[in-house]
């Protein structure tokens, strides 16, 4: 079984930066989408075994055109 606690933030330069970016141009219900698409694809990927970059994953789901 899968936990919250098992699944961080990447604590990088390039996600912080993400966040940052994505914080000043993002509704608050955009940047709660945007962290459980973070979650789901971190889940599904150690689920199944399948080898993902964390920071590219949550670099991409902040990542929505405006």
């Amino acid at each position: 079984m899968i936990t919250l606690d098992g699944l961080v933030v990447p604590d990088t330069t390039a996600s912080s930066a993400a966040l940052e970016v994505a914080s000043a141009y993002h509704s608050p219900a955009l940047m709660s989408h945007s962290h459980r698409v973070y979650l789901w694809a971190a889940a599904l990927g150690t689920q199944y075994g399948i080898p993902y970059d964390a920071e590219q994953v949550f670099v991409a789901a902040n990542a929505w055109a405006r």
